[in-house]
C-alpha cells in the first residue's frame, strides 16, 4: 500500500490514489462530438480556467463544417458570446 493513501474511507483511498496517479502529469482529453454539450462543456471548462491547468483539450471530433463550429462556439443563443477569442484557420480551431 502506498504510504499516502489514507486508511479509513474506501472512498478517500481511490480518491488519493487518483491524485497520486495523476498528479504527475497533466490528463488530456478529446472530446467526441462538438454539438451542444460538447461546446457547453469547452465553454466551462474555459471559464473555469480548469483548461490548461489539470488537463488539456487536444482534440475535438465532430462532422461539421470547420467555420460552422467555429461561429457556434462564439456566438451561443444561450450563453452569449464566447468571452474568449475563437476563430480557424481552416485546419484547426484557435482559441
Amino acid at each position: 500500500m502506498h504510504a499516502d493513501l489514507p486508511r479509513s474511507n474506501p472512498v478517500e483511498r481511490v480518491y488519493a490514489a487518483f491524485k497520486v496517479v495523476y498528479n504527475r502529469r497533466m490528463i488530456r482529453v478529446a472530446i467526441n462530438g462538438f454539438g451542444r454539450i460538447g461546446r457547453c462543456f469547452f465553454r466551462a471548462a474555459m471559464r473555469d480556467g480548469a483548461a490548461g491547468k489539470t488537463f488539456e483539450i487536444v482534440a475535438l471530433n465532430d462532422l461539421g463544417l470547420l467555420d460552422n463550429l467555429t461561429y457556434l462556439l462564439k456566438y451561443d443563443t444561450v450563453y452569449g458570446r464566447a468571452p474568449f477569442d475563437v476563430s480557424s484557420d481552416g485546419r484547426s480551431l484557435i482559441v
